[in-house]
Order: structure tokens, then sequence, then C-alpha cells
């Protein structure tokens, strides 16, 4: 449960960021280890050690709305 809620509010925070043609969901990764290093194992976000920030994958945004529709948050 912690895992999809941290992947929730990351896509909830996520802003918009050009990466050279492509635009790309960018969020902050403030959540606990365990969580984080679950969804890069999932392939829900992408990070390097070290960064404050992850890349939310297309699967992720869509694994984060099917949560939010889930607990009845409308986003």
């Amino acid at each position: 449960m912690i895992e999809d809620l941290s992947l929730l509010l990351m896509y909830l925070t996520a802003f918009t960021e050009k990466a050279g043609d492509q635009t790309v969901l960018r969020t902050w990764k403030n959540y606990s280890f365990e969580a984080v290093d679950s969804l890069v194992d999932k392939a829900l976000i992408s990070t390097r050690h070290g960064n404050k920030s992850a890349y939310i994958s297309e699967e992720g945004v869509r694994r984060a709305k099917d949560i939010a529709v889930r607990l009845g948050i409308e986003i």
C-alpha cells in the first residue's frame, strides 16, 4: 500500500520537462527508499542513485491513475 500511495503522490506532484524532443514527467522522490526501489524494479519510475528526482514511465502514469480511481480520487 505504501508503494501505491507513493506512486500516486509522485504522479500528483509531478511536473513536465523537455528532454531533447520529448516531454517527460518528472517528480521528486522524497519517499521511503524501499518504495522507491520497488517502483524502479517494476519500471514504474526511473532514476539514478543519488538523484533527488525520478521520471515516471507511461506504465507508472497508468498505474497511478488506476490507484486514484480505486481510492475514489478525481484527477
